[in-house]
């Protein structure tokens, strides 16, 4: 069972793009979702406001 370097190293590169696509993903969720509440919030204060 010898692993060869020429096998390894790509994989480890398929890793790496799938990881920053999951964690560019996962930013823009994030955002999506924090944008959305804040103007939630701000919509509710005003609302308690008036």
């Amino acid at each position: 069972m010898k692993t060869e370097p020429g096998l390894f190293i790509p994989s480890i590169k398929f890793l790496i793009q799938c990881f920053m696509s999951f964690a560019i993903m996962l930013m823009v969720l994030i955002m999506l979702v924090f944008t959305s509440s804040g103007m939630n919030l701000e919509r509710s204060i005003s609302i308690r406001l008036d």
